[in-house]
């Protein structure tokens, strides 16, 4: 039976990740979550009721939380992390230090603590590219390979991106020097049932019931490519099982490009209703176009879009009715 551990498993492409690997009962899945934003609700309580899932509330910014994990993983989903942009913004330090610390200790533990060396996928972001877009001069759609860059250090929206680029360094050095099997993926607007409020589309969603006749929203001039979470999920493990993918960092995202605008219009739509759109600007730190080059997830055998964009959409809609 393959072992896999998933940390921020509670949390929302960590739960759908989970409930994916689950359907195979030929697989034991270790979900860990400190519960700190991933919720214990219904779906939750029946993905760890499964006989082959188990659940541990753990923190692992705390060293002491691995004397809890088993040393005997086949594989390691490392999707434990402080995220949202809000959230990261009003709690920089924490961000810092949860997002570096569990992963500098997770692989600690992998290169000291274990009888066998698992692979060990990290799950980083597409706001790695954001400064590099912004102010480098990169491409759009961006590969995987061009320059990473903070300008401002000063922001605390960027100590996420920051703490990103970190992990995605360590995973590899220790990867490197411990010889042990890792990947990298990087998520590109990743949407989908259960996946909290603080996020453009869920937003949207739940503001355009309160039948408001004035819609507000900020940078709606702007693009996105927005990936349902079950695509973004099964390639994810498919990233996971490739050989060909060890020590490679990968886009998992999906080829459409959205105005903002156009989404909140979708929305509309579905809801049958007409505010007008009070548009008050994009935020600071914010870009104005992001879509990821998914030449190498393709060329890999990696790639899948199951879900158009409208039928992803209205799924997400009728979740969040």
């Amino acid at each position: 039976m393959k072992k896999i551990l998933v940390t921020g498993g509670a949390g929302f492409i960590g739960y759908h990740l989970s409930k994916e690997l689950a359907e195979d009962e030929t697989k034991k899945i270790h979900v860990v979550d400190n519960l700190s934003k991933g919720e214990r609700d219904d779906l939750f309580e029946n993905l760890i009721e499964k006989e082959n899932v188990y659940f541990d509330k753990l923190d692992l910014s705390e060293r002491s939380s691995f004397e809890e994990l088993d040393d005997d993983y086949d594989q390691i989903y490392h999707l434990a992390a402080v995220v949202g942009v809000s959230n990261v913004m009003e709690n920089p330090v924490k961000t810092i230090r949860v997002n570096t610390y569990s992963t500098l200790y997770l692989l600690d533990y992998i290169a000291e603590g274990m009888q066998q060396e698992p692979k060990i996928l990290f799950a980083s972001s597409c706001e790695n590219y954001s400064e590099s877009i912004e102010h480098c001069g990169v491409e759009i759609p961006t590969p995987e390979d061009v320059p990473l860059c903070i300008k401002n250090i000063e922001n605390p929206r960027w100590t996420y991106a920051g703490s990103k680029i970190l992990g995605e360094i360590a995973c590899m050095q220790y990867a490197e020097e411990h010889d042990f099997r890792t990947s990298i993926v990087r998520y590109h607007n990743v949407f989908g049932p259960r996946m909290g409020t603080q996020h453009v589309i869920p937003e949207f969603i739940l503001r355009v019931q309160e039948d408001n006749d004035v819609f507000k929203m900020y940078g709606g001039d702007q693009y996105r490519s927005f990936c349902y979470v079950e695509d973004a999920v099964k390639m994810t493990i498919n990233v996971m099982e490739s050989r060909e993918a060890n020590g490679m960092v990968v886009n998992v995202g999906d080829d459409n490009y959205v105005q903002i605008r156009e989404l909140a219009e979708m929305i509309f739509d579905d809801f049958d209703v007409n505010p007008e759109i009070d548009d008050e600007g994009a935020p600071e730190g914010s870009i104005e176009k992001r879509k990821p080059d998914l030449s190498r997830i393709k060329e890999l055998g990696c790639f899948t879009d199951r879900y158009n964009f409208i039928e992803a959409l209205r799924k997400t809609i009728k979740w969040y009715k």
